[in-house]
């Protein structure tokens, strides 16, 4: 199947409208908790000029990462565009910039010292990736995941690639069961956030009203959102979870705008932004998720109208050197860029100009054959595309290996430094450290050499220099457990540079890591 140039910019459009549609009809509610009684924008006089989203306009630093960089595009890239041009600095926001200032690099700056990494701010920056790679979910995913650690981890991270994995499918799947089986196909199933899908889904199965499945859902897969300004503000007496433990029960709230509204848009969303929470992040993502299943064509005059098309922007720093392309101020600029790039961004196969299939002449898209997760039938993926990285070809690669691991690759192997104990070490304690070293091209049987720098003072065991075989065969990493111990230490965090090469090649990596100490 090929997705033809007019339909991509017919349901491209579709996504960026029904996005900022949904963040300016949230937005006034963010962050109360109760039942509303929402059925149009509560701002008065839009005119075509709408209020800021900061949902929408943080991916417009991203575009401008993409127009650079292509499908190249690294979590270190998107963390430099993040510390450059990325104003916020609360929540999770915040906390990956201060990580990343600290020298750790994602995905490490999402998960460690982050109260914040299940919150909701990167499953609403899901959309461009599904733009990007309409109808592959499992290139979607890739790139979502490399966006998402850069200030989240698990269940935040898991809420990004489930609306990136259906947003994606959503451009050749109508059906909206089955775009939500696609998304939970790449995430974990025992995850919080696939069981407040399930648990939204079993609720309209038994019956339920909305506002009884609002209820089920608060209380079986609670969040702090709605009473992060204060506990005062539970008056129906939910139970809470930890602070910023929020992506599940938002995308729950999600479904159950998008499981009710009987496939109206503007119910949908009213349904969403009447359950209360992160009111714009859940009218924004199935605002999105919706533009694409219509398209722009399918979406209310009502509706659009009163946004105009315009984007306006509040997260983005704009005195520092300038974004490459400048900042699209319209839904119909956005568009225009993301056409430009997705033959770039696609592997040449995927991608054909001057199609049969395009009676406009201009390109078409071949359509992943199966969208539920590919790594799910063979338990092992040899490629998708051969695009970007080999270590993360894998579409579920998130799930081999944990929050807390630097990843770096070759052309020759592949190296993962696992930080067993977490980010912190102190005086007279034995710290454990993994490195996995894989072979990842030729088939050829090398020597490994592994030189460890820094952290004077610190004893390293079993030793700082280290020579082992590597095997080529599938499945035989070379596994190095790495000890770490020091009586004293003086300083507040100690660096590690991990130099890694093969004996006569010239191709070599260096994974570069701190600890930080505790008394």
């Amino acid at each position: 199947m090929k997705l033809t140039f007019e339909t991509l910019k017919d349901k491209i459009t579709g996504c960026w409208n029904g996005k900022n549609i949904g963040g300016v009809l949230g937005a006034p509610l963010e962050g109360r908790r109760g039942v509303f009684d929402v059925s149009f924008y509560l701002q008065e006089n839009l005119q075509g000029n709408p209020p800021p989203n900061d949902d929408l306009d943080l991916q417009l630093v991203w575009l401008a990462a993409v127009e650079r960089y292509g499908r190249q595009i690294t979590p270190e890239i998107l963390g430099e565009y993040w510390l450059t041009f990325i104003t916020p600095d609360w929540a999770e926001y915040g906390r990956g910039k201060a990580n990343m200032r600290a020298g750790l690099v994602p995905p490490l700056s999402g998960y460690a010292f982050n109260s914040y990494h299940n919150s909701c701010g990167c499953f609403i920056r899901s959309e461009l990736w599904a733009c990007l790679c309409p109808g592959n979910p499992d290139l979607a995913v890739k790139y979502a995941y490399r966006d998402a650690v850069i200030d989240h981890g698990e269940d935040g991270m898991y809420g990004e690639l489930f609306c990136a994995a259906l947003q994606s499918a959503a451009f050749v799947e109508s059906d909206r069961d089955k775009l939500i089986e696609i998304g939970l196909s790449y995430i974990p199933s025992d995850c919080l956030t696939a069981r407040a899908v399930r648990l939204v889904m079993e609720c309209r199965e038994e019956g339920l009203t909305w506002q009884e499945a609002r209820t089920r859902l608060m209380r079986e897969v609670p969040g702090t959102f709605g009473v992060q300004s204060g506990t005062d503000q539970n008056v129906e007496g939910f139970p809470t979870s930890p602070a910023g433990n929020d992506a599940p029960n938002n995308i729950g709230i999600l479904m159950i705008g998008w499981l009710y509204g009987d496939n109206d848009f503007g119910k949908s969303l009213c349904i969403a932004v009447n359950c209360g929470e992160d009111t714009d992040c859940t009218a924004g993502t199935l605002g999105a998720i919706l533009g694409i299943v219509n398209g722009n064509s399918g979406l209310p005059e009502k509706w659009l109208a009163p946004i105009g098309g315009v984007i306006n922007t509040v997260c983005i720093e704009r005195t520092k050197f300038h974004l490459l392309g400048g900042v699209p101020g319209t839904v119909e600029e956005l568009t225009e860029r993301i056409l430009r790039l997705i033959p770039g961004f696609l592997d040449r196969n995927l991608c054909t100009f001057g199609s049969s299939d395009s009676p406009d002449g201009l390109y078409t898209v071949s359509v992943q054959p199966c969208l539920t997760c590919t790594a799910r039938a063979d338990n092992f993926v040899p490629g998708i595309g051969t695009v970007g990285f080999a270590q993360e070809t894998d579409p579920v690669f998130h799930e081999r290996f944990g929050p807390l691991v630097i990843k770096r690759e070759s052309h020759m192997f592949l190296a993962y430094l696992d930080h067993l104990d977490g980010m912190t070490i102190r005086p007279g304690e034995v710290k454990n450290l993994m490195l996995t070293v894989e072979a990842s091209a030729f088939g050829l049987q090398q020597w490994l050499n592994i030189h460890i720098y820094g952290a004077e003072g610190v004893e390293v065991r079993p030793g700082r220099r280290l020579s082992l075989p590597l095997q080529c065969t599938l499945g035989s990493p070379a596994k190095i457990p790495l000890e770490l111990y020091a009586e004293q230490l003086t300083e507040g965090q100690i660096e590690l540079l991990i130099d890694i090469s093969l004996e006569g090649r010239h191709s070599y990596e260096v994974i570069k890591t701190r600890l930080f100490v505790m008394p």
